[in-house]
């Protein structure tokens, strides 16, 4: 599990980011998902308050947050900095690489299959407050009105 903090560089350059966590002293950890080869940060947060998680101290709601994930696509937003992760947490934390990341990649499919539900609150909500929404070219979301303008294309 490669921990690391983001770079000022990273905050400034996506600014336009919806639902970013904009604090470059928060620690991340750096997961390759299986879902187009993607390189996601996925943030340790406290005051998580959705299911969308891996709690590493649910009593105080602390863990790492899949709705917050960002996109690194330059290794020049990844500070040379190492972070450090309090030993509790890190306790946790150690060895679950696979289980993280495949609640990440469920996570992505979720989403995915909310974007067309989003009538329904529960999925409303998890599309709303998503960083991947800013996200749906790189993770293979055809908006509804594309994939309408392509068909009639054809």
């Amino acid at each position: 599990m490669n921990f690391i903090f983001l770079t000022k560089d990273f905050f400034n350059d996506h600014k336009d980011l919806k639902e970013i966590e904009i604090k470059n002293t928060r620690p991340y950890i750096m997961i390759n998902v299986n879902i187009n080869n993607i390189e996601f940060a996925l943030p340790l947060r406290s005051g998580i308050t959705h299911k969308h998680c891996y709690f590493t101290n649910k009593a105080d709601n602390c863990g790492v947050d899949y709705s917050k994930s960002v996109i690194i696509d330059d290794e020049k937003y990844i500070d040379s900095k190492k972070p450090y992760i309090r030993s509790n947490e890190f306790k946790v934390l150690k060895g679950k690489d696979h289980i993280i990341k495949k609640r990440m990649e469920k996570y992505i499919l979720d989403y995915m299959k909310a974007i067309s539900k989003k009538h329904i609150r529960e999925y409303n909500d998890l599309c709303r407050y998503s960083t991947l929404q800013n996200y749906h070219t790189e993770i293979g979301i055809v908006d509804a009105q594309e994939e309408a303008a392509a068909t009639k294309e054809i």
